[in-house]
């Protein structure tokens, strides 16, 4: 609690070298962010106004802005990217969305509207998913891949882990049973035999949706 201009706030202090302090407001706390370096070892302080802090602090605002321009190359290729839209769905995805054995909520076909009126643009689909655990998002995802591979595309599902790509597998040939669907995953659950195989299928068409770790970006 600091106490200034005849007025109390509270503050958050940050520490530097030589015992220096700068107070930050609580209302500014957004503005902090915990430091996560690459050394198991302690990080050595900076001295306010040094010319190391003022090396540091510009090597982060470039390194901020190379990333911005990147993002911003990256969308204007992105936008001049003409695709071949997917049609609008047909019986089949409509039965297979009315196979789903839960009710919707109205959030999850608004989505599930959302996310294939972007499918059916001539542009690439840019489109974040945001939801708690529980909410029904792999069942948008799996509409979304039976509605590619019902138009006679290759679905890539990218997962963090080797567990969550083998949790997502069960699910997805639990809920395109009876469809003409080919699934498999590829992750360190495949052995190496394995994996060429499913590479092989990838390659020749045969296969519809692949579930991965990182094994799925490897060349």
């Amino acid at each position: 609690t600091v106490r200034t201009g005849g007025a109390v706030a509270e503050m958050i202090a940050l520490e530097f070298s030589e015992e220096a302090k700068v107070y930050v407001p609580l209302w500014q706390a957004h503005c902090i962010t915990r430091y996560i370096g690459s050394k198991k070892t302690g990080v050595t302080l900076n001295k306010l106004a040094s010319k190391k802090w003022n090396k540091t602090r510009a090597e982060a605002a470039k390194s901020v802005q190379n990333l911005a321009y990147g993002l911003l190359r990256m969308q204007a290729v992105r936008g001049t990217v003409h695709t071949n839209g997917y049609p609008p769905d047909g019986l089949e995805q409509r039965l297979f969305e009315e196979a789903f054995p839960f009710r919707e909520t109205a959030d999850q076909l608004r989505a599930a509207d959302e996310i294939k009126k972007d499918m059916e643009q001539p542009k690439p689909m840019d489109r974040l998913l945001c939801g708690d655990v529980g909410f029904g998002k792999t069942e948008l995802a799996m509409r979304a891949a039976f509605k590619a591979a019902s138009a006679g595309r290759q679905v890539a599902v990218l997962v963090p882990t080797t567990v969550l790509a083998q949790q997502h597998y069960y699910s997805f040939m639990e809920r395109f049973s009876g469809t003409p669907v080919a699934i498999d995953q590829l992750s360190r659950f495949r052995t190496r035999a394995e994996q060429n195989e499913i590479l092989k299928k990838l390659q020749a068409g045969t296969l519809d949706i692949v579930i991965g770790t990182h094994r799925l970006v490897q060349e």
